[in-house]
């Protein structure tokens, strides 16, 4: 197997689409936590001020690109620029995008109008559309999937190009995805099923001790996939900061909702994608933390009974919600950001003892050598990446 690193990144949350704007926020602690009209005693987590013009540029088919489209396109050509790779890319380029379901139908609508004004109005609603504009935009015609397995679906994408350059399909792939879940029909989806947080104060917080529910949000994250030899020889050996070492992914089949109670088939996605290594070998653990009482409490018992009580903790989902199919590949490429400008990102709000080891003041990343990220969807999708320090 050949070796795999990332060479390009790019988010567009809640707090921001731009590196420089990222890493204050991060940095500060910036929480990106509304209350919307719809549901005044809830939150929302929405990315705002963001124009996809200024990265797709003036395309008539943007029009057929849903919201959470429109934020994924943009981050997957955004983490091309960051990879300083040429356009048009390799023909044989890969592409693992990681959708969730359009839950924004009567919003996506034009104003006023009750019906689609066209055949080609479908499109907002097919989950491969920005494959298929990306490999138009970029000239790319390789492998590739539209993954929709719920919170993992990005972390699968990242799997996926992973294995298609170590195992020789291809030498570049991008992955990531994006998805939105903050308008009006989207929330109410999830409040009917009793997963959302409510409180008079704004101290939404995973793994508080209290397991109060989630707090919906939307964004977008990819990542430049690259062959180890090609991306230095490219960028140079300097430029090339974190490999990828490590991916597993499981399936539980116990409930069409929660995790496994046993938890022998989330532990089976992480000690996969740890190999052969010692889990005291991981320095940072990017947990999911969606802040339900059944996620908080099954996440608290994976890792303590893995990794102990010492390995550093960070969650990002009370500063950014929870962005559900994307949350894995926003997550991380923000995460790498902050250790790349040399500070792991804390959990500004109090926490209980569910978790005592969570980030809770922003630590110097010196020593942060090894990260795991690990994602649990509904349906009982599974999975876990590990990434190293090339330098």
């Amino acid at each position: 197997m050949r070796r795999v690193v990332i060479s390009g990144k790019a988010a567009v949350s809640p707090i921001g689409w731009e590196r420089d704007i990222i890493v204050t926020a991060l940095r500060e602690g910036t929480r990106a936590l509304v209350r919307p009209d719809f549901a005044p005693h809830s939150a929302i987590a929405p990315v705002t001020g963001f124009d996809s013009v200024r990265v797709i540029g003036r395309d008539k088919l943007r029009r057929y690109l849903s919201r959470a489209a429109h934020l994924g396109v943009s981050a997957a050509m955004l983490a091309v620029r960051d990879s300083r790779l040429r356009e048009p890319l390799p023909e044989d380029t890969a592409l693992f995008y990681a959708s969730g379901p359009n839950m924004n139908i009567a919003e996506e609508l034009p104003r006023g109008v009750k019906s689609p004004p066209s055949g080609l109005w479908i499109l907002k609603f097919l989950l491969n559309t920005p494959t298929s504009f990306l490999a138009r935009k970029l000239d790319i015609h390789g492998e590739n999937a539209t993954i929709a397995s719920a919170c993992a679906a990005s972390l699968h994408a990242m799997g996926e190009a992973y294995r298609r350059i170590a195992w020789s399909v291809t030498d570049v792939a991008l992955a990531g995805g994006a998805d939105s879940r903050v308008s009006e029909s989207a929330f109410l989806a999830y409040a009917h099923g009793g997963v959302t947080w409510q409180g008079e104060k704004l101290d939404y917080a995973p793994f508080h001790g209290q397991g109060r529910g989630m707090v919906p949000g939307e964004g977008a994250g990819f990542l430049v996939l690259e062959e180890a030899s090609r991306a230095r020889a490219r960028l140079g050996e300097d430029a090339i900061l974190w490999e990828i070492v490590g991916f597993s992914a499981s399936l539980d089949g116990a409930s069409p909702t929660a995790m496994d109670p046993t938890l022998t088939h989330p532990r089976r996605a992480v000690l996969g994608a740890l190999g052969d290594m010692d889990p005291g070998d991981i320095d940072l653990i990017v947990a999911h933390g969606t802040g339900t009482q059944v996620n908080d409490t099954l996440e608290t018992r994976l890792i303590i009974g893995i990794f102990g009580p010492s390995v550093p903790v960070v969650v990002l989902k009370e500063r950014i919600g929870h962005s559900a199919a994307v949350s894995g590949a926003q997550e991380l490429a923000l995460v790498l950001m902050a250790l790349e400008s040399g500070f792991v990102p804390h959990s500004p709000a109090p926490f209980g003892p569910a978790i005592p080891n969570v980030v809770k003041e922003p630590l110097p990343s010196n020593g942060i050598n090894t990260v795991l990220i690990q994602n649990f969807g509904f349906g009982g999708q599974n999975a876990a990446l590990v990434l190293r320090r090339c330098n």
